[in-house]
């Protein structure tokens, strides 16, 4: 067996590790056991204040899609901050702004009318959705699913299901939130085997056996699905496992969206803007939410995000 073993730290490296310790906030996840400090990077290649180079293969976090440091980007940004670096968009209007809310408008699923609202983080995406729906709908009641990353804010760690330790301390989250199994066929919790757990459908949709804990658990003995607001779910899931589900799942979460008048909410945070191949990962079973998440990768490392949901919810 392979016994991982920490680089040799230099006395440089070393040095602004421990000033670092002095003054960053505690609750980072860097553990020291890959001691980074980084200098500079380009493409997909990042370099340490001693030289060394290592391949990023995380894009920064899902955040750099474009790799460090992109020419174009680097030239857009440049050309922008000569001409305007803040404009309070809620007040007044300005061509770049509704430049990339067109394109997004364009390029997000859904063949109907749209509107943008940009924010600053994935976090601050969910917040959105979660208040859009709750407005529009007047349901106190929300769906997510067991392994979920949507945040670390208190909508955001409510709406998770991933990590104990992202909740420990912090009672009072936001109530009525029900969690329910993520299809992670390779693992399935109820000892399943997929397809054979398909044994019936859900009025002409195939109703695979973890989501009849939704239908027949969930809306049959807790909560009258029409106090629902929303169903929030990634696509493809983060953080609990990069777990991609059957291609029955998202349909069948339209289809009872639809019946029950929830608002669908895919959390594309992560596994959008081409990551898949695809612009975002639902294009690839053509389902399409009311209101899609995005952030990370719109930018190229810069922060933003952007909640793009149907008109009628927004206007």
């Amino acid at each position: 067996m392979l016994e991982y073993k920490s680089p040799q730290i230099s006395k440089k490296a070393d040095g602004i590790i421990k000033r670092d310790n002095k003054v960053m906030f505690g609750a980072h996840t860097r553990t020291g056991e890959i001691p980074l400090v980084v200098e500079h990077a380009k493409g997909a290649k990042v370099t340490d204040i001693d030289g060394k180079t290592y391949l990023d293969f995380g894009a920064g976090f899902a955040v750099v899609g474009t790799g460090h440091c992109h020419p174009e980007v680097i030239s857009a940004v440049n050309e922008q901050i000569q001409k305007l670096i803040h404009i309070s968009g809620s007040d007044f209007y300005y061509m770049p702004q509704i430049e990339l809310a067109e394109k997004l408008v364009q390029i997000t699923p859904g063949d109907f009318e749209k509107r943008v609202y940009f924010g600053s983080s994935g976090a601050e995406a969910v917040e959105a959705s979660l208040k859009i729906a709750r407005y529009y709908t007047r349901r106190p009641r929300m769906i997510s699913f067991l392994g979920a990353f949507h945040g670390r804010t208190f909508a955001g760690m409510t709406m998770s299901g991933s990590k104990k330790v992202q909740r420990a301390h912090f009672s009072g989250l936001i109530p009525e939130v029900y969690h329910v199994p993520y299809p992670y066929c390779y693992r399935c919790v109820f000892k399943q085997t997929y397809p054979e757990c398909i044994t019936q459908d859900y009025k002409g949709v195939p109703l695979i056996h973890c989501l009849s804990y939704l239908t027949d658990v969930i809306f049959e003995k807790l909560i009258d699905p029409e106090d629902v607001s929303l169903i929030m779910v990634e696509p493809i899931q983060g953080e609990g496992g990069y777990i991609v589900p059957p291609p029955e799942f998202l349909p069948l979460l339209r289809k009872l969206a639809d019946e029950h008048g929830i608002i669908l909410v895919f959390d594309e945070i992560q596994s959008g803007l081409g990551r898949t191949g695809r612009w975002f990962a639902c294009d690839h079973v053509d389902v399409a939410p009311d209101i899609t998440l995005t952030a990370k990768a719109i930018a190229s490392g810069f922060p933003m995000s952007a909640t793009i949901g149907k008109a009628a919810l927004m206007d």
